[in-house]
């Protein structure tokens, strides 16, 4: 119920955003770019780790929350202003104690951070930051968490329905037999609404290939326990779980540009190759017995040398041009 909440109020945001895009505005409005949109990310002074040391420095573990043993993660949405100011700091997902406030009070009191970029010009982005609440010792500090509570696939129909249900705004029931079409505008706000609310990036064919609602609930059902692929080294940057293969690993198609780090789920089998198309060198990252996470993926090499081709270095932290993702046989129903 919990989660079910945060995403409901998580597509709230989500969905009053996309329609300033596309429906007219009554009054010219300075347009608030997700992440997806841009071409440089918002980042804190310092980049990630200073960020992480920043929280872990002035968020004091509420008497409250610590009395009555209450851990898990707060997420909050802000928006980075195009001075890099932090402004409108909101709760959307709340673990109570005096947590949220909290998290409020030293997100508020951020120092300015450089501003995203879209078409080369500084812009306003709606940014959504986890932070965790963690007992660890007798000073826990919190630190940000990329990851969310697992949805049941019949909790995952319930939030994919609603959410169609209220993009619509129809008022005739939502089955998993109802039609879907990446060609209705709907249903591509929709698809976008639900990437992310759940950090998951999709393929071109994918996007296409859904026919009914059932698919398409199936899919993020199974796409939360796919690997996590972030841009830079230490889980930092950009991030998305990514459920299939991805024959151009590219900012512009399938993929996020580059690869510094990852997490690989027991089960799955990761396949990087150094050419588009699956081709080239290749690393396989098989998490048959356990999960495996890599914090920097530059670091993993053949030997203590680099990988060898043709004379010229491949650097898996930049030169990835392609991936596979094999999932095991009985997924989703292990899961």
């Amino acid at each position: 119920m919990l989660f079910k909440t945060a995403f409901l109020l998580l597509f709230s945001l989500f969905f009053s955003t996309l329609s300033a895009q596309t429906d007219p505005p009554k009054a010219p409005e300075e347009k608030t770019f997700e992440m997806f949109d841009l071409q440089k990310t918002p980042t804190f002074p310092g980049g990630e780790s200073a960020m992480m040391q920043y929280l872990a420095a002035n968020i004091k573990y509420p008497a409250l929350a610590r009395e009555n043993g209450i851990q898990g993660t707060v997420a909050l949405t802000f928006i980075v202003g195009k001075d890099g100011s932090v402004t409108d700091v909101k709760i959307i997902k709340d673990i109570g104690g005096g947590c949220g406030k909290e998290s409020v009070r030293v997100v508020e009191a951020m120092p300015k951070w450089t501003p995203g970029q879209a078409n080369g010009q500084p812009v306003k982005v709606r940014y959504t930051m986890p932070i965790r609440f963690k007992f660890e010792d007798d000073s826990p500090p919190p630190l940000p968490d990329n990851t969310l509570e697992p949805v049941t696939r019949d909790g995952m129909w319930e939030l994919v329905s609603e959410a169609a249900q209220r993009t619509y705004n129809s008022k005739t029931p939502i089955t998993r037999n109802s039609p879907y079409s990446f060609n209705n505008l709907n249903d591509k706000k929709l698809l976008m609404i639900l990437e992310m609310a759940f950090e998951i990036k999709l393929a071109d064919g994918d996007r296409k290939d859904f026919e009914t609602m059932g698919p398409l609930s199936d899919y993020f059902y199974k796409a939360q326990f796919a690997p996590q692929f972030f841009t830079e080294a230490g889980f930092g940057g950009k991030s998305a779980k990514i459920l299939t293969h991805r024959a151009d690993f590219d900012a512009n198609a399938d993929g996020l540009g580059k690869i510094g780090s990852l997490i690989v789920p027991k089960g799955i089998r990761v396949v990087l190759f150094s050419k588009k198309g699956f081709k080239g060198k290749k690393l396989e990252i098989n998490a048959k017995e356990a999960e495996i996470e890599i914090p920097d993926l530059s670091s993993i090499q053949s030997t203590k040398g680099k990988i060898k081709n043709g004379g010229k270095d491949v650097h898996w932290g930049v030169n990835t041009q392609s991936a596979k993702i094999i999932l095991p046989i009985d997924f989703p129903d292990g899961y």
